[in-house]
């Protein structure tokens, strides 16, 4: 586990470096392309060297999928910023609570490797549902003439 979080760490600090280069959307399709690969690498690791550097990629890829999706599901809407902010959080919450019990159901009828396989089919559909939203929306400018209190 301990690769997994050394992973995050690095990753999300490469992914404020890339930010400045790159889109939140670039970022989040080769978050999720390189999560969904790694997590199926990390199922057919052999040793325990393969095993903790899958890990690490894991790590890597996962770190800046909440981190860029938030940023710019939040610039999208900056009117409602506490509204959405609120949703997201509750919405990983509410994820990370019913994936777990899930995957021990799937572990104990079907077995470990199939639940193992769940995290990733979850981030490959986080990824496509996000892409699928599409462009972000100028929402400030379409808002900005409104008067107060509208």
């Amino acid at each position: 586990i301990s690769a997994l979080w050394l992973g995050l760490m690095i990753g999300r600090f490469l992914n404020s470096r890339l930010a400045l280069r790159r889109s939140s959307r670039q970022l989040v399709l080769w978050s999720g392309v390189i999560g969904v690969i790694s997590i199926l690498a990390l199922l057919t690791a052999r040793t325990p060297i393969t095993l903790y550097l899958w890990l690490l990629v894991v790590g890597l890829s996962m770190s800046g999928m909440y981190p860029n999706i938030m940023a710019d599901v939040n610039s999208r809407y900056p009117i409602q910023m506490g509204l959405v902010t609120g949703f997201l959080a509750q919405a990983a919450a509410l994820g990370t609570m019913l994936s777990q019990p899930v995957m021990g159901l799937v572990a104990e009828r079907v077995g470990l490797t199939a639940a193992m396989a769940i995290p990733a089919l979850l981030l490959g559909l986080m990824t496509v549902a996000y892409l699928g939203v599409g462009p972000a929306r100028k929402q400030a400018a379409e808002t900005a003439a409104l008067p107060v209190g509208e």
